[in-house]
């Protein structure tokens, strides 16, 4: 049985940022992935080509390849985003 997280005092202003530069460089769809660990709770944002507007890899610049099956954000990533 998949291990549920709860994920407490999450800021909402940064995640929510987050999401709203994701949805302007073209991404529609997302999917959250969580995991709960002994040193610490966290969530990762996926997403792949298809749930991207065509033509929205370009905003992605050249670390960007066509032919990932998706493009795990660690918080690093979603820190430099805001």
């Amino acid at each position: 049985m998949p291990m549920k997280a709860r994920f407490v005092k999450l800021p909402l202003h940064s995640f929510i940022q987050q999401l709203v530069d994701l949805y302007e460089m073209g991404v529609d769809y997302i999917d959250l992935v969580g995991e709960s660990d002994t040193l610490q709770d966290y969530i990762e944002i996926h997403f792949t080509n298809e749930y991207m507007a065509p033509g929205a890899q370009d905003s992605f610049g050249e670390e960007y390849k066509e032919d990932d099956d998706d493009l795990p954000l660690s918080d690093e990533d979603l820190n430099q985003i805001i």
